[in-house]
Order: structure tokens, then C-alpha cells, then sequence
């Protein structure tokens, strides 16, 4: 059976955090939005699966399934409906599906095969989104080592402007999608079964330049 290992949804994973003005300052985009992403594993206990929820558009969309690890067989049902994912999964695959969503979506995903078969299993739709952006303030990325990260950017100039806390309770990680409690046990300081985290802000010509957000999670852990 299948099981969420760390969620990191959309407001996590690919933030853009943009500064409003009034309408009529920009126009409509058409931006290709994740509406879920999960990771799920092949379990042994057969425990009840959960029914995961999300928004969308009414209209076409893609399910994009990818193999994390091992071999497996995936029944995903949408909205009660079963997506047939044909010839199984493995490590290296990946298949994209057409599917149409409604205005709020129930997903299941059930995964089958060796014993460390794991999927990952996104949801995308492109969508016109008028944006009213007068400019970017900075960029939330996710990455998957810190370290070399950070090393990388260093050499392009960006410097290290502020830190922010690496560890927050499980309401905090529940309102940035992280499933809670994790296995984070409370040793480096907040709340036990919260999210435990590195990352900084740096950039290019201090607060008034370039800013990206580098955030490594340690637990939950997502190399993807």
C-alpha cells in the first residue's frame, strides 16, 4: 500500500513571492501550476490510504507520475475515477496523463511492487493568471545540498544576507504542506514532529538586488 513520506507542496517547493499592485499594471499570464505533488512508497502494513485534496481549475490537466526508487505497479484513482498508469514504474520512468480536474480534487494513490518502490506523483495545469506584478522580491528554492549550493552562488557574486529559523512547529509545517508530525524528534530546538531545515537569503548588492531564498530540508528529506 502506498504512504505520504514528506509532501512538499507547491507553496514549498516553487514559491515565487511578488510584490501587488493595482489592476491594470500587468496582464494575464498562462503559468503552468502545480496543484499536488507527493512522494508515495509501498507498504507492508496495508493501513487505509489516505484521500489527499487539492484545488484546481475545471478543465484538462496532466499527471505526471515519476519513479523515485525500485520497481512498482501504481493505481491512482482522481475524483473516484481510476488514471491508468500502464506498464508499471521503475527508478528511471516517467508518464504523463491527461486528466480533467474539478474545482477541488480527491486523489489516491496505491503503490505495488518491490519492497522499496517508490513514486512521485505530480499534478500540473496550465492556467491564465492575471498577475498585477510590478516586480520580483525574491525566489524560493529547494535544493538538495546546501553546501554545494551555496557555494555555487557564492562564486556568482550572491552574498549572505540573513538566516532564518531551521526548525518551526507542526502548524508552521502544516501551512507550507510538509505533513505532520514528521520524524524530527524536537533535539534542535521548537516542536517535535515539526520540520527541521538550513537555509538562508543571499543576494546580489544587498536587499535592494536579486534575492533567492536557499532552503535545504533535512526532515522531511526529498531528494527529488
Amino acid at each position: 500500500m502506498a504512504s505520504r513520506t514528506g509532501t512538499l507542496k507547491l507553496l514549498v517547493l516553487s514559491v515565487l513571492n511578488v510584490v501587488l499592485v493595482a489592476p491594470g499594471l500587468a496582464g494575464a499570464a498562462a503559468i503552468d501550476l502545480t496543484r499536488h505533488i507527493g512522494q508515495y512508497s509501498n507498504r507492508a502494513d496495508e493501513s487505509p490510504l489516505d484521500v489527499e485534496s487539492f484545488f484546481g481549475v475545471a478543465g484538462p490537466a496532466r499527471l505526471i507520475v515519476s519513479g523515485a526508487s525500485g520497481d512498482a505497479t501504481v493505481v491512482i484513482q482522481l475524483n473516484a475515477v481510476d488514471v491508468p498508469v500502464p506498464g508499471g514504474v521503475t527508478a528511471t520512468t516517467r508518464q504523463e496523463i491527461p486528466v480533467v480536474l474539478a474545482g477541488r480534487n480527491a486523489l489516491t494513490v496505491t503503490v505495488d511492487g518491490s519492497p522499496d518502490a517508490a513514486v512521485s506523483v505530480r499534478v500540473k495545469q496550465v492556467a491564465d493568471i492575471q498577475l498585477h506584478v510590478l516586480s520580483r522580491v525574491h525566489f524560493n528554492t529547494n535544493v538538495a545540498d546546501f553546501a554545494a549550493a551555496r557555494a555555487f552562488y557564492g562564486k556568482l557574486g550572491f552574498e549572505t544576507l540573513t538566516g532564518f529559523p531551521d526548525t518551526n512547529t507542526q502548524a508552521m509545517a502544516r501551512a507550507i504542506g510538509v505533513v505532520t508530525p514528521t520524524s524530527y524528534d524536537g533535539s534542535q530546538g521548537e516542536e517535535a514532529g515539526g520540520y527541521l531545515l538550513h537555509g538562508e537569503l543571499v543576494g546580489v548588492g544587498g536587499f535592494k538586488g536579486g534575492l533567492i531564498d536557499l532552503i535545504e530540508f533535512t526532515t522531511p528529506k526529498n531528494d527529488a
